[in-house]
């Protein structure tokens, strides 16, 4: 391994250059090897979504892809995505006492604000698809910030009219994540979970201008941008094809990455995580390196976050006790899958075979061979003197299996639905059972949806969660104080704790918001059932809560309305008024027979404050 020249690294010497060199592409492909398998299958996995073939077939015959696994994604997926990033709020935060209240919800308003504004929403699609394709999705965190120039016209008030100025406007600057190739995650091996792990390695492709501009902002050390220009490319350019193509899904894809006219694309190797005692620099393990075409070093630092975590996670619908690399919905249905495209494509085969079927003549028919091709009307003539059976006759075989066929894809079908718990009537709205009862139906929903509700559950306790409490560390070390962020949604007219109206002002972060400790909880599972059920639950509770006086006086009858009228998917922010808790407090009164006369609140400045 060729070692960058003097200077390249102004964190260590040149002879340490190469032995750092030699430990992150010896780790990398150790990690590259062991996972082979697991990429292999996921390339397959990928093909089966997308119904690619590589095998070929004859022009006459039929070769159609059975979408089994689309419709199971795309209706899996759906409920995944919109219920931990389709709803206000996606986390909550608790504090541990009650003064706590109004910095927990203004952390909330916060965290929640900062994943809409990074495109959460459209990234969980990729990330939920991702892990349901391969069985195992990785995502990345980061800060993020963007800065460009733009144009703006100010009054001259000297010499009259206006005049256009340019100034540099902060566009983004907020925590942000990613979704990761699988193919470009190389984890350590024989380590479950990415905590536990001393280190990470991603694989991603920079075009050397964007080096250069990343070595302006400090990300990347100047003297390894500049060994970089000097160091010789194009004698490794074979050994990298060659590593690299079992890695790509196809050679077209890598093709397509590195023949870009005028690009000048660089692959980096980065490394997250501990290194022996040796390699330290100042005493520091946990270090962040970069290794540039395997033979620059581009940084080598220690981590910069305060954090000290790595910053990458993993989900799988499906965990594996024994591997990170866990089980989605393609592997279970992969060979349900297969099949039923080779009987399908059969059954058509066999339908355009005899559908216009072949004839068999004799040679003493007299018959034209040359033109004897059928259609409507259409007469042969004869040299024979008597026309029959035995001179002609079409080719009838024995077809009673061919129309089994779609019997037994109806029944892989079956099987594959009882494989990934995405069942075609109670997940994906399609026909039930005929003469089946509510209670039934609501029976066996119930059971999918609880099966459903695990995975939800994985992806709030397992991704969403740390995902967002890293996002809050990253606000403690890098977030502009005093920030600003508007609420969205219904609890931007009202208080969803007290009730009461807040005021009209931008809710306000400072320092104590992003010091205080907290974790976040994601509320995902909530949302599983179906509105339709939960607007029954909500009904029979209100006639529970009715029965009772005790209760009437209990319950936030404004927070309750609100909730009803979300439920029935309607805006609680347009329909309810200023006066929605006294309103609710009457109702309670008419219910109660008078159990809250005399309990009138006074709204001051302190009651509309967030929590207050």
């Amino acid at each position: 391994m060729a070692s960058s020249p003097v200077g390249a690294s102004p964190t260590v010497d040149a002879a340490t250059d190469a032995r750092i060199i030699d430990l992150v592409m010896s780790r990398y492909k150790h990690s590259a090897n062991y996972h082979q398998s697991f990429y292999e299958k996921a390339k397959r996995f990928y093909d089966l979504f997308r119904g690619v073939t590589s095998k070929r077939h004859q022009a006459w015959r039929n070769n159609i892809h059975v979408p089994f696994a689309l419709s199971i994604l795309e209706s899996d997926v759906s409920r995944k995505v919109q219920s931990t990033f389709g709803a206000w709020p996606v986390v909550e935060f608790a504090g541990y006492a009650p003064e706590d209240a109004p910095s927990a919800r203004r952390n909330t308003i916060l965290i929640s604000a900062q994943l809409k504004d990074c495109g959460s929403f459209n990234k969980a699609i990729d990330f939920f698809t991702s892990a349901d394709i391969y069985g195992t999705a990785f995502a990345r965190v980061g800060w993020t910030t963007k800065a460009e120039l733009e144009r703006y016209r100010e009054p001259n008030e000297v010499l009259g009219g206006e005049e256009i100025k340019t100034r540099e406007v902060i566009t983004f600057d907020g925590p942000d994540w990613e979704v990761l190739d699988i193919l470009d995650c190389f984890p350590q091996p024989g380590i479950k979970n990415i905590d536990d792990m001393a280190w990470f390695i991603i694989r991603y492709n920079l075009d050397l201008d964007e080096i250069e501009r990343r070595a302006y902002l400090g990300v990347y050390d100047d003297s390894g941008v500049q060994a970089l220009k000097r160091s010789p490319g194009s004698g490794e350019a074979d050994r990298m094809i060659a590593e690299r193509q079992g890695y790509y899904r196809s050679m077209q894809d890598y093709e397509a990455r590195q023949g870009e006219k005028f690009a000048k694309p660089v692959e980096i190797i980065e490394y997250w995580g501990l290194v022996p005692n040796d390699f330290a620099k100042n005493e520091i393990i946990n270090r962040v390196i970069s290794v540039a075409n395997g033979q620059v070093v581009l940084r080598n630092r220690e981590f910069p976050f305060w954090i000290k975590k790595k910053p990458f996670f993993s989900y799988s619908p499906m965990q594996d006790p024994h591997y990170l690399f866990g089980i989605g919905k393609i592997e279970p249905i992969a060979k349900l899958n297969m099949t039923a495209n080779k009987l399908a494509s059969q059954k058509l085969d066999v339908l355009e075979l005899f559908g216009s079927p072949a004839f068999i003549t004799s040679a003493q028919a007299g018959l034209d061979k040359q033109n004897l091709f059928m259609q409507p009307g259409r007469l042969f003539a004869s040299d024979a003197p008597d026309v029959s059976e035995s001179h002609i006759r079409a080719i009838s075989p024995d077809l009673r299996g061919v129309q089994n066929i779609y019997q037994e894809i109806e029944q892989l079908w079956r099987w594959a639905q009882q494989a990934t718990g995405i069942v075609e009537d109670t997940v994906m709205g399609g026909r039930g059972q005929s003469r089946e009862t509510a209670t039934g139906f609501s029976g066996r929903q119930e059971g999918v949806v609880n099966r459903l509700m695990l995975e939800v559950m994985s992806a709030g306790e397992g991704f969403v969660e740390p995902l967002t409490n890293y996002m809050r560390a990253l606000n403690r070390q890098f977030l502009s104080l005093p920030h600003t962020v508007k609420i969205l949604g219904s609890s931007a007219t009202t208080n969803p704790i007290t009730g009461y109206p807040l005021p009209p002002e931008p809710v306000e972060i400072n320092n104590a918001d992003v010091n205080m400790d907290y974790r976040a909880r994601a509320i995902g599972a909530l949302h599983m059932l179906s509105r339709s059920a939960r607007r029954q639950d909500i009904l029979a509770l209100t006639q529970i809560v009715q029965a009772n006086p005790a209760f009437i006086q209990l319950v936030n009858w404004a927070a309750w309305l609100r909730e009803t009228i979300e439920i029935f998917e309607m805006n609680p922010g347009e329909l309810l008024n200023a006066q929605q808790t006294q309103l609710g407090q009457q109702i309670a009164m008419q219910e109660g027979e008078g159990g809250m006369a005399g309990m009138q609140p006074t709204i001051t400045p302190e009651s509309m404050d967030l929590g207050g």
